[in-house]
């Protein structure tokens, strides 16, 4: 709320149904990050975007800001590696985590993709 119309959120489930589970705060940090670390340091804001997609037995998750970007000798911060660690716990090598910058430009991308019926 403290960004007003600094912030703009686009949502997207493409084909997930919705019904897909996904661990408990998954999100949360990554979309704290990319608000606090990506969009706050510039003063006109910007947008994160959100979006899940279906990929037979997948789910595509994907993360998008136009913020600042990430310093490229940080690639890894507590938030980051809390996911990870999730990740790895719940779905072994099954799951997979990306992060880097936009090739349109600036800004950070994350994407994600679990097994749907993993646990």
């Amino acid at each position: 709320m403290r960004f007003g119309d600094r912030l703009r959120v686009q949502l997207s489930r493409g084909d997930a149904t919705g019904s897909e589970a996904i661990p408990s705060l998954l999100l949360q940090p990554l979309l704290e990050n990319a608000i606090r670390h990506g969009l706050a340091p510039v003063r006109e804001g910007g947008y994160v975007s959100v979006s899940a997609r279906r990929d037979g037995e997948r789910l595509h998750l994907r993360i998008v800001d136009d913020g600042v970007g990430l310093p490229a000798n940080q690639r890894t911060g507590v938030g980051l590696q809390n996911v990870q660690e999730r990740l790895r716990t719940l779905y072994g090598q099954a799951a997979e985590f990306l992060i880097g910058a936009r090739p349109e430009g600036r800004g950070t991308t994350v994407d994600i993709v679990i097994p749907l019926h993993a646990h």
